[in-house]
C-alpha cells in the first residue's frame, strides 16, 4: 500500500513556517568556536483519515542546505492511531536536533513511516527562527542584576525533559550560582551548611519578575515548600503563576508559599514587565530551590523562550576572580545547551565582588588536594588561553 491518508499539524510554527530557537553562543567574540546553535523540537498532531487503524513506526527529519545538515531518524515502538482518531507525537529530549548557524538551513523534510505501507507520508516545511509575541520579539530575564551578591550569577541551560506532550522541552530551570574554589566548580549552594536546608541554596528567596506585560491566567500560593532539599512534592508546579504574554502562556513555578504578589492574585490581573511576581522557593516537583519557566501556545504546544539584554558565557570558561569574559550578548536568543553563567544586564560584568560574610575554604582532607591542584592548573590554562586570544585580537 502507498502512504496512508492522514492530516498532520506541526508545532511550533509561525507564519506557516516551523520555528526553532536560536541559542546564544557559549562564548563571545573574539574567542573562536562560539557560534550560535539552532535548537529544534517537534510536536506532530496526526489525524487518521482512513477507516482502519494505522501504526506509526518511524519519523525521519532531513534538512536542505549546502552542505545538508545532519538529519534525525527516530524509531517508535508503535504509535497506534485508530480510524478517524487524532494522536500526538513529540520529539523528546534524546531526539533534540541542534543545527549549526552555518551553513544556513532554511527547509525541512518530514517523512512518517507506517507499518504495512510501502511509502512514507512526506511533506516539506520552511524554517525560521522563533520570535516571542512580546516587545522586541524576546523576553526580559526574570531576575535583576541588583539582586545578586557575593560573586554570583544566574545559571541555566536549554536541556529539559518533555513534560506533557513535550510542552516543557524548551523550559529552563534557573538557579543562582557562585564559584566554589574548594570544589573547583560553580555551585548553587553557599559554602558550609549541611546542603539539606532550603536556606543553603543561593536562589532561595530571590525576587522573580515578569518577563513581559501580560495577564494572569491562574495561580497557586498556598502549597508548602519541600522542607528538605531533595525531597519532592509531586504536584508539579507548586506555587506558580500562569501568565499570558501576547499569544504565549508562560508558567513561572516553584515559588515560596505565600510569596506571590497580593495585587496579582486574581484571574485577568494585569501584569507589567519587570513587576515582582514573588520569590524563589522549593515547592512542587522541585529537588532544590530554583525558578522554572516554560511557554506554550493555545494548544499547549511547546514554544521557545528567547531572552534579550543579558550576557552569557559557558560556566566552565568563567573562573573568578577573572570574569571579563568574553561574554556573549543575547538578543532574541535562548540559553545554550551547555550549562552557562547568565549576567542579567545589558552590559557585561567588570567584577564580581566578594561579600563580607563569605569565606573561601580550601581542601579540608588530604585526598582532596590532588584534585584541587589539577583544577587550579586547568584554571591557569584557561586564563592563559583567554589572554592570548585577547592579545591576538588587539593586534588585528
Amino acid at each position: 500500500m502507498t502512504a496512508p491518508t492522514i492530516n498532520v499539524v506541526v508545532h511550533p510554527t509561525q507564519e506557516g513556517k516551523v520555528t526553532f530557537a536560536l541559542l546564544a553562543a557559549t562564548i563571545g567574540p573574539p574567542a573562536p568556536g562560539g557560534l550560535e546553535e539552532r535548537l529544534l523540537f517537534l510536536r506532530l498532531t496526526i489525524t487518521n483519515e482512513e477507516n482502519f487503524d494505522i501504526h506509526l513506526t518511524q519519523v525521519m527529519i532531513t534538512f536542505v542546505g549546502n552542505p545538508p545538515a545532519i538529519g534525525k531518524t527516530i524509531n517508535i515502538p508503535s504509535l497506534t492511531i485508530h480510524a478517524e482518531e487524532t494522536r500526538n507525537w513529540f520529539s523528546d529530549l534524546q531526539d533534540r536536533i541542534l543545527l549549526p548557524k552555518y551553513p544556513v538551513v532554511s527547509e525541512m523534510s518530514l517523512q512518517l513511516y507506517f507499518d504495512g505501507f510501502s511509502d512514507p507520508w512526506s511533506a516539506d516545511y520552511d524554517l525560521k527562527p522563533h520570535e516571542n509575541s512580546v516587545a522586541s520579539g524576546a523576553y526580559k530575564f526574570p531576575a535583576l542584576r541588583a539582586d545578586l551578591k557575593f560573586r554570583e550569577v544566574w545559571g541555566g541551560r536549554s536541556v529539559h525533559l518533555g513534560g506533557e506532550l513535550g510542552s516543557q522541552l524548551f523550559a529552563y530551570d534557573l538557579g543562582v550560582i557562585a564559584f566554589n574554589s574548594t570544589l573547583g566548580e560553580w555551585d548553587t549552594k553557599y559554602p558550609g551548611g549541611d546542603k539539606k536546608k532550603n536556606e543553603d541554596y543561593r536562589a532561595w528567596g530571590r525576587p522573580v519578575y515578569a518577563m513581559a506585560d501580560g495577564e494572569v491566567i491562574s495561580f497557586e500560593n498556598d502549597r508548602n515548600d519541600n522542607v528538605v532539599a531533595g525531597m519532592v512534592d509531586m504536584i508539579n508546579e507548586g506555587n506558580y503563576f500562569r501568565i499570558r504574554h501576547g499569544n504565549e502562556t508562560v508558567l513561572y513555578a516553584h515559588f515560596q508559599k505565600g510569596s506571590l504578589t497580593p495585587g496579582l492574585l486574581s484571574p485577568d490581573a494585569k501584569v507589567t514587565a519587570g513587576q515582582q511576581l514573588g520569590i524563589v522557593g522549593n515547592s512542587g516537583n522541585s529537588s532544590e530551590p530554583h525558578l522554572h519557566v516554560h511557554a506554550v501556545d493555545d494548544l499547549n504546544a511547546m514554544q521557545p523562550i528567547l531572552f534579550r539584554d543579558i550576557h552569557i558565557i559557558a560556566a566552565y570558561i568563567l573562573i573568578p576572580p577573572e570574569i571579563t569574559g568574553p561574554w556573549f550578548k543575547a538578543e532574541r536568543h535562548g540559553l545554550p545547551s551547555l550549562y552557562s553563567a547568565i549576567w542579567p544586564s545589558v552590559n557585561p560584568p567588570h567584577e564580581l565582588p566578594m561579600g563580607d560574610g563569605e569565606v573561601e575554604i580550601g581542601p579540608q582532607k588530604f585526598w582532596e588536594w590532588p584534585m584541587f591542584v589539577l583544577r587550579s592548573f586547568f584554571r591557569w590554562i584557561v586564563r592563559l588561553f583567554r589572554k592570548l586570544v585577547q592579545r591576538d585580537d588587539s593586534l588585528r
